[in-house]
């Protein structure tokens, strides 16, 4: 599932709901948008941000990227996660793997069963990437205003 984010100027974005969740949850932490707003875009009912809540949008998030940097994420309860920092080097078959690629030997496969996930949280599940910030940014500052579909 995803929502498809289009800009008053035409432009379209598409974000799955595993990075939109921590998205609208910072910006209601922010003080961006208030609680009914936050339940409305986290639905695909074409709800509308406007302009000047855009560029809030969009200042929101230059502030909060100087905090991170690429590779990093925002996990759902808002911390910023490094999954891709380099094991220990007491572990030379692990650093080794890390070495030659450093995002696939830190994946994990997130199965799902009617008991929950493999151990992987709720807070490691629903995240947002430093990208998709950087994106979300530099759309939300150029949109005019969006809505949210």
């Amino acid at each position: 599932m995803g929502f498809i984010l289009t800009a008053a100027n035409g432009e379209d974005t598409y974000i799955n709901a595993w990075n939109w969740r921590p998205t609208l949850l910072f910006l209601f932490e922010q003080g961006i948008i208030d609680q009914e707003q936050h339940e409305m875009l986290g639905m695909q009912l074409g709800r509308e941000v406007d302009a000047e809540t855009s560029v809030r949008i969009a200042d929101a998030i230059a502030a909060k990227l100087a905090d991170m940097k690429p590779g990093t994420r925002m996990r759902a309860d808002l911390s910023i996660a490094d999954d891709f920092a380099p094991p220990p080097l007491s572990s030379p078959l692990k650093w080794l793997q890390w070495r030659m690629n450093p995002r696939k030997s830190q994946r994990k496969l997130l199965v799902f069963t009617p008991t929950g996930t493999n151990g992987v949280s709720d807070e490691d599940a629903y995240s947002a990437t430093y990208e998709w910030w950087v994106e979300f940014e530099s759309f939300s500052r150029r949109s005019g205003g969006f809505s949210v579909g």
